[in-house]
């Protein structure tokens, strides 16, 4: 199964997609026959007789009618075609060329469509006339457009179906697009592109209008795969490469989905190539946070980016790097082409803000007005708000007057900026006259948002300790009778979301005000800061919208404008949407968005039976509707993939679970499940199959699938001996800023000391590295390393070990002692070494009678030294011992 999912294909035509089990007029109620299902491909070019008879049940009714005379199915037909119908009702039967003849006389009354039922009875009667009875292909090729003209789909699926079992070929490509329009209206993604898969393994060309249909629809319901694999053989076929629209619509689809290389694939096999398949290209790359690729592409097309990409850009990186590194990658974009207007240094200059460093703040804005250009209210505020933040308040009135010499009005947004900031330098004589400024209101808290009632100034006339914050014009000590803290966080946040002007909050906040002008404004403005629509503020806007009826349509275009938004709005705004659409007359809008809620039933119920099968130790089913998920176009959850190739790998089925993760992988289907990775890499190794679990894991980690922690295949990588690969993953691991396990630097430390090379250095290099992100060695890695330096002969460095993990607060070995002790007797060093016998009594452990003996041996021949304390060494060797030194 897994195999026919895998993306094995040609660039026009994917194998997958032309080996489905089942073929485009299946039926979601039928029963299936497996035996016969599994082995069936379209490139055989042909239908099977089990999908035929599959959908025999579809006609059970039309079954009855076949077995009427043929006078009473021709008098349902009298008033149509009555010179023909006369002739007729004298036979017995119809041959081949009389049901021609009939066919062809209805056709010219086409406008009596309600006829078509009973001429498909007649068509189905004479077909079942005799054994070997067989119709003229012109006759199949009339009925089948009449069907799908009535809309009798299910009819016209038959007829096809039976067409393939007698060997008839049907090569007018009108009538099968019709059938995929008629897919199409009735919202039936799956059915129109199994059919559209169909007629290319046929050698039928759609027409070009079927392309633009079938794509336009699975941009709608986000169908990527599809629409990509639609759109890049319509390329290839006809080479429509001037319709940018449809296609570009693909290609700003997949680079949503963060498929950007697919994007630029198919953007290649245009002719001409324009700025706007560019710009979806860059934002792309930007939405993967992929910066060096994206200055790369831009070079390599040549491509001047325009403020709405550039300024998308420098949004992004402020978020990611900060203001610095962000005018620094925007000095670069200025050097290919990108000329930045006031929008892209109000993004800095609110980010410098934001960060608290006013000064290049300050130079921003000093260079908009270098450029010629004025700086926006939003730039000012965030420098007011920035200059408030830091207490200097001082400074806030040079601000204004620039402000009113570019002509910029005092909005209710800087007003509301100025009274939060002196409220919060409990300056409220200046709150009160940038108010009387602005307006007639003299109470300034109302502008911040507070209850005047709850906060009011007080004067401190109490005797004891003073209660004054602050002191007015007259020398009158004042305080807040308030809580202060709700009141300082109230202002704070009028600052703060002024330093960074947040559209979807202004956007949410005008639509509930009702203010819907005020909202689709600052929609249009958003682009040009940098920002894009969230899913909340999509999903406020849209229920603002259609509740309005001088609105509503501009919803229908949002609908279109963002499928992906649209896709991931919940049930409850669906079912909200459906409504207000039904009672407002928009019926197609509503029928789209009941499919796209059915849609999203379908795959909670699939994806509830994948986990609930496997609940239940039931794996096999558990596979076969993931796999079914995936033919069909539907993207599973991170659970349903974890647990399915967690079965198959505890399963020891290893190979499945590989095509199932190239098959999400060749999909662009990044989950960042660590389970995922693990599970295969720890399956492959305990098979002992290291080459393949190497290739695995460089895979992963080359394509960015970087699970956050790797500890467990580390140390099994180890313990086999596949340290390079171990090491790289360590390093990954340190990269995405997770630190690992302390086991699993001592599994690669134990590792390289196992090494017949010699690896001392780069284990004394991880263990160093250990230390410093306060990680605890064990025992054994110490111990380890103490015995390798004594093997290296460098004793000294073993001793350094040794003291350093007593610092930390460990305990060594008896045993690492005694090696580090017997080495410096070797080396005749009896100072050192009754160091170390002192540090071993310290740490509990009791010197053996052979070490006493050497030490006291050794010293026999010179004088005993003395300690900076004046007492010598056997006093302290006894002394160690329980013995009481006399003088």
């Amino acid at each position: 199964m897994l195999n026919l999912l895998s993306s094995r294909y040609s660039t026009r035509l994917k194998a997958s997609l032309l080996s489905r089990r089942h073929s485009f007029a299946s039926s979601s109620s039928s029963t299936t026959s497996s035996a016969s299902s599994s082995s069936r491909k379209y490139v055989s070019s042909s239908l099977s007789g089990d999908i035929l008879d599959r959908y025999s049940w579809s006609l059970s009714g039309s079954a009855k009618a076949s077995s009427s005379p043929l006078k009473g199915l021709l008098l349902d037909l009298s008033d149509a075609v009555p010179d023909i119908t006369r002739r007729f009702r004298r036979f017995h039967g119809l041959k081949p060329e009389q049901v021609l003849e009939l066919l062809l006389g209805f056709e010219s009354e086409l406008q009596r469509c309600g006829k078509v039922r009973p001429l498909w009875n007649i068509f189905r009667w004479a077909s079942k006339q005799h054994k070997g009875f067989k119709h003229h292909s012109q006759v199949y090729e009339i009925m089948a457009s009449l069907l799908i003209r009535e809309g009798m789909v299910k009819e016209a699926e038959l007829l096809l179906l039976e067409m393939e079992k007698d060997g008839e070929t049907l090569d007018n490509e009108v009538v099968f697009c019709d059938l995929i329009q008629k897919y199409v209206d009735g919202f039936d993604s799956r059915k129109a592109v199994m059919l559209f898969d169909w007629m290319r393994g046929k050698g039928l060309v759609p027409l070009s209008s079927c392309y633009e249909t079938l794509i336009d629809h699975l941009v709608r319901v986000c169908k990527t795969e599809s629409a990509y694999r639609v759109c890049l053989d319509w390329v290839e076929a006809r080479d429509e490469s001037y319709n940018m629209n449809k296609i570009g619509k693909v290609i700003e689809l997949l680079c949503l989905d963060h498929r950007v290389q697919e994007a630029r694939d198919l953007a290649r096999k245009l002719s001409n190539q324009t700025s706007s398949i560019y710009s979806r290209i860059c934002l792309g790359y930007n939405e993967k946070q992929d910066f060096e690729d994206l200055l790369s592409f831009i070079r390599e097309v040549k491509y001047k980016p325009d403020v709405f990409v550039g300024n998308r850009i420098v949004h992004s990186l402020c978020r990611k790097f900060g203001s610095e590194r962000a005018y620094v990658y925007t000095e670069e974009l200025q050097r290919l082409g990108f000329k930045p207007d006031e929008a892209t240094y109000g993004i800095l200059i609110g980010w410098c803000c934001h960060e608290g460093d006013l000064k290049r703040a300050f130079l921003y804005l000093s260079e908009i007005a270098s450029k010629g250009l004025k700086p926006d209210v939003y730039s000012y505020n965030a420098v007011l708000s920035g200059l408030f933040r830091k207490g200097l308040w001082e400074h806030t009135g040079c601000v204004l007057e620039e402000m009113k010499e570019n002509g910029v009005l005092l909005g209710l947004s800087t007003v509301k900026v100025m009274v939060a900031g002196y409220c919060k330098a409990r300056r409220f004589e200046e709150a009160k006259k940038i108010v009387k400024e602005a307006s007639k209101v003299e109470d300034p808290l109302t502008k911040v948002g507070f209850d005047p009632l709850a906060v009011r100034l007080k004067r401190d006339n109490g005797s004891g300790l003073s209660k004054a914050e602050f002191f007015d014009e007259l020398g009158n000590g004042l305080y807040l009778d308030t809580d202060l803290d709700a009141y300082e966080e109230k202002v704070n946040m009028v600052l703060d979301r002024s330093v960074l002007p947040e559209f979807n909050l202004l956007i949410v906040g005008a639509c509930e005000d009702g203010d819907l002008h005020r909202a689709l404004s600052l929609l249009d403005e958003m682009p040009r800061w940098g920002q894009k629509l969230s899913r909340r503020g999509f999903t406020v806007l849209m229920k603002s919208l259609c509740v309005s009826r001088s609105y509503v349509r501009v919803s229908v275009s949002l609908m279109r404008k963002w499928p992906k938004l649209a896709n991931q709005l919940d049930g409850e705004t669906l079912n909200f949407l459906v409504q207000e659409y039904c009672k407002k007359g928009l019926s197609r809008q509503s029928k789209l968005i009941f499919h796209r809620m059915s849609h999203q039933t379908h795959l909670h119920i699939d994806n509830f039976l994948v986990y609930g099968y496997y609940s239940c130790g039931d794996y096999l089913n558990s596979l076969r509707y993931l796999s079914a998920m995936i033919s069909e176009g539907m993207r599973p959850n991170k659970r349903s993939l974890r647990v399915v190739i967690s079965s198959l790998c505890e399963s020891g089925d290893v190979k499945k679970a590989m095509e199932l993760w190239e098959v999400m992988e060749s999909k662009g289907w990044s989950f960042g499940s660590s389970v995922v990775q693990t599970k295969i890499a720890e399956s492959l190794i305990s098979r002992g199959d290291m080459a393949k679990a190497e290739d695995f894991l460089t895979c992963v980690t080359r394509n960015g699938l970087m699970a956050p922690y790797y500890d467990n295949v580390i140390k099994k990588l180890t313990g086999l001996g596949s340290l390079s690969v171990a090491v790289h993953l360590l390093n990954i691991m340190l990269k995405n800023r997770k630190i690992p396990d302390s086991s699993s630097y001592d599994s690669v430390i134990n590792g390289l000391l196992r090494c017949s090379s010699n690896k001392l250095d780069e284990a004394r290099d991880f263990h160093a590295e250990m230390l410093e992100l306060g990680l605890s060695p064990s025992v054994s890695t110490w111990s380890g390393l103490v015995h390798k330096y004594i093997e290296a002969c460098q004793v000294m460095e073993a001793e350094r070990l040794i003291k350093s993990m007593v610092e930390l607060g460990g305990t060594p070995s008896q045993e690492m002692f005694k090696v580090v002790i017997d080495r410096f007797r070797v080396e005749n060093n009896t100072v050192k070494a009754s160091e170390m016998v002192e540090m071993m009594q310290k740490c509990g452990y009791e010197v053996d009678f052979e070490t006493h003996w050497s030490l006291i041996s050794n010293m026999s021949s010179c004088k005993e030294k003395k300690t900076e304390a004046g007492q010598g060494f056997l006093s302290r060797l006894l002394s160690g011992n329980g013995f009481s030194w006399k003088r």
